[in-house]
């Protein structure tokens, strides 16, 4: 496991949302005005960055970020999932309005951040809508890298009728779009302990993309003319099925953590030996088992929390930020620079039941997981890294079972580095999937998601303003 300080490595979820077949035959065709995707990412990660917004109770950290040092005050948390009650100190960090160039229909706040024992955090998100109007502060719900305090666990709340939070990615209702937006962080540790959680990073990819059946190919970039493929350590969720169904199991539900270790150890972070010790001998492969358990969003029911992914990685070490990519173009470009990608893949090539490398299908169903993704010189499309759900060699260098799904690609420094995804809905405890009915026309709203209606309650910290 690595020490405090976060190195140059970054891992980050990549969403390129294309359509496999979509963009085949559209190989000869130009981008649109209409169909053209808009994205940002911004971070708040510097001692100048934290100094630009507003601050409570927190100061700044050492080697990075912030800390809670004189709190703010004190509250009770009742945990819903452990039925325990706790008083907490807390401190919190407001960012600067961020201002937008142009509508968004979606915010996927991300963070990085340490809690050690008797400490966790809570990010939030106020959206300033196109018509002036501030919704509330949204929460992402309460975050421990550990299970012994807290259950980690998502919230989604309404912010009718302008959108919700599903999961973890503010999406505005069909005829809204987001102009501006703050973040806002509280960080929490046990009364009367000098303990705290430390900060580092706070961050969130805005987006706008145009409901689309097909996505115009772009010009092959350099990892397709030299071919490019990155020794990234070769892990299936597929050999976990059944096991720690308190983590709902293993198999297609352990994509994202998953593609997460996979990427973290590609830049050689991984989990300790203790944490190790505690996984059942007879399993393969222990560090999917712990990023699994350390992924569980214990109110979705499965490990496709993305922020929750990069936090965990995060924790171990790395720089981790949640991303959306405009176009292959630009996943491209990290592949060949070095940088292994997890990306979520839609495709609209008719589902298989035995998918196979030539075909470009990773499940069966593949109408959102996430692949790490690399390139051949003689085909745009993606070589899935080898992962099957086997334990043998030979058979890992197939792709079969459904892809990891979730976050995972990482960077070097200064790069931005991944990508969220769209809206569409995900089952409870699954990979990244299209709905299984259909959906209104237009962008789905809070009324067209599978979101539960789950409203565990959250300490008080701060006012509303």
């Amino acid at each position: 496991m690595r020490g405090d300080r976060p190195n140059g490595a970054h891992v980050a979820v990549a969403d390129v949302s294309t359509s496999i077949a979509g963009a085949a035959r559209a190989a000869a065709a130009r981008p649109k005005a209409s169909t053209a995707a808009r994205v940002e990412f911004h971070a708040w990660t510097t001692a100048g960055d934290f100094a630009a917004g507003t601050g409570d109770g927190v100061a700044p950290g050492q080697p990075l970020g912030i800390v809670v040092a004189r709190p703010a005050g004190v509250t009770r948390y009742h945990d819903p999932y452990l039925d325990t009650d706790q008083d907490y100190e807390y401190g919190t960090w407001t960012s600067p309005l961020r201002r937008l160039g142009f509508g968004a229909t979606q915010v996927l706040p991300s963070w990085n951040a340490r809690t050690p024992a008797g400490t966790w955090l809570t990010v939030e998100l106020q959206a300033t809508m196109e018509d002036g109007a501030r919704t509330g502060w949204l929460a992402l719900g309460p975050w421990a890298s550990g299970d012994g305090d807290i259950r980690r666990h998502s919230v989604s709340p309404s912010a009718a009728p302008y959108g919700c939070v599903d999961t973890d990615t503010f999406t505005a209702t069909t005829g809204h779009h987001v102009h501006a937006y703050r973040l806002r962080a509280t960080l929490y540790r046990a009364s009367g302990t000098p303990t705290s959680p430390r900060l580092w990073q706070l961050a969130a990819a805005v987006s706008a993309v145009p409901d689309r059946a097909e996505v115009p190919a772009s010009t092959p970039g350099p990892a397709s003319r030299s071919g490019t493929e990155l020794p990234v350590p070769a892990y299936s969720q597929m050999v976990h099925a059944g096991e720690y169904p308190q983590w709902n199991g293993g198999g297609r539900a352990w994509c994202s953590p998953a593609s997460t270790e996979m990427v973290m150890e590609f830049w050689g972070a991984h989990p300790g030996p203790d944490q190790l010790a505690r996984v059942h001998p007879a399993y393969a492969d222990p560090s999917v088992a712990v990023a699994a358990g350390g992924t569980y969003d214990h109110a979705y029911g499965g490990t496709g929390n993305w922020p929750f992914n990069t936090a965990y990685a995060s924790a171990h070490g790395l720089n981790a930020r949640v991303v959306r990519l405009r176009s292959l173009d630009d996943l491209e470009r990290l592949v060949a620079d070095g940088i292994p990608v997890a990306r979520r893949r839609r495709s609209t090539r008719a589902r298989s039941p035995a998918p196979t490398t030539a075909s470009g299908a990773i499940c069966g169903s593949s109408s959102g997981s996430p692949v790490p993704a690399t390139w051949s010189s003689t085909t745009r499309r993606r070589r899935p890294t080898p992962r099957c759900g086997t334990s043998s060699p030979a058979a890992r260098s197939r792709t079969c079972g459904c892809a990891p799904a979730g976050p995972a690609p990482t960077a070097r420094p200064g790069a931005a580095r991944a990508a969220s995804r769209t809206s569409s809905r995900r089952p409870a405890g699954g990979c990244r999937r299209s709905p299984t009915r259909p959906t209104p026309p237009g962008r789905p709203g809070c009324e067209a998601t599978s979101r539960r209606t789950r409203r565990a309650p959250l300490a008080r910290t701060a006012n509303d303003e």
